[in-house]
């Protein structure tokens, strides 16, 4: 005797994997470390525009556009793009200010240089940031940009704004606000160097990142750090060695997961921690049980 097997049709095992599908819920995209890695190849995509409207740049920055400023699609100037390779040096201090740069795709670091040959990091800009602003009062780069990943900038000639015609206004508002904001964020960063516990100073620039991350729609518990620890450490005003250690330290606590530069946070609301980091154990469990308490939240 034959023993037929029996299988549910095609329409309704269809209908399951669609059901099963539109109940997932959406999960924020983790930023790719590499500017055009959005397939996985890390290959740049042959589609890639190579300039950007006044629109785009108002979207980039995340500003609304400033009242009687062009509507999109009405004709309006285009600002063209610079692609850097990884390593590249985008303008060394000293040289002559011509150009400011928003960067649409990609990090970077920007780095002050005294006589003597020291150095120390300003920043990280990525995407979204104004570069250059601070050559417009002596007519010069103030310090050296060095790209840490390929990736594309979108270059605002300065005498544009400088320029009766077009939308002057709409430029320079434009540019008062990046830069008001490139002031507040060099802030922070100054603010984090001046923490006693080198744990804490780690912990906060992770908050803060992760904070930029979610800004710009991509995931805050799970993103990579496109910098060395030696420049991170440059940048907090720590070592090599302290930075691996307060990551470890970090990492042992349960507050977040390290794999090379892959950063998961596993705890955010410990990343603002006081400065007499690392936290009792006692707190740590406290801090978990608050949290197993509370509904799960899906990314």
């Amino acid at each position: 005797m034959t023993i037929s097997r029996t299988t549910p049709s095609t329409s309704f095992a269809q209908s399951k994997r669609a059901t099963a599908h539109n109940a997932a819920p959406a999960r924020p995209r983790v930023m790719p470390y590499r500017a055009y890695d959005t397939n996985g190849r890390g290959k740049r995509q042959p589609d890639e525009p190579s300039s950007s409207s006044l629109q785009e740049i108002y979207s980039l920055l995340r500003t609304s556009p400033p009242p009687g400023a062009p509507q999109a699609g009405a004709a309006e100037p285009r600002f063209q793009h610079r692609r850097f390779k990884s390593g590249e040096l985008i303008y060394r201090m000293g040289q002559t200010f011509s150009v400011l740069y928003i960067v649409r795709l990609g990090f970077l670091k920007t780095i002050l240089r005294n006589i003597q040959g020291a150095e120390r990091i300003l920043s990280f800009p990525m995407q979204g940031d104004l570069l250059g602003f601070d050559g417009i009062y002596h007519n010069r780069y103030t310090n050296d940009t060095i790209a840490l990943t390929d990736g594309d900038l979108i270059a605002i000639p300065f005498k544009e704004l400088l320029a009766t015609g077009h939308c002057t206004d709409e430029l320079g508002q434009m540019i008062y606000l990046a830069a008001s904001r490139e002031i507040m964020l060099e802030r922070c960063g100054m603010g984090l160097s001046i923490t006693v516990q080198s744990e804490a100073r780690v912990a906060r620039f992770l908050a803060m990142q992760a904070k930029r991350y979610t800004d710009m729609g991509y995931s805050s518990r799970n993103f990579l750090l496109p910098m060395t620890r030696r420049d991170l450490g440059s940048y907090l005003g720590l070592t090599l060695e302290t930075i691996s250690r307060s990551l470890s330290a970090l990492a042992n606590a349960g507050v977040i997961a390290v794999n090379r530069r892959d950063i998961r946070i596993l705890q955010p609301e410990m990343l603002t921690l006081p400065a007499d980091f690392p936290p009792a154990p006692e707190r740590l469990r406290k801090t978990a049980a608050v949290a197993d308490a509370q509904p799960a939240v899906v990314e």
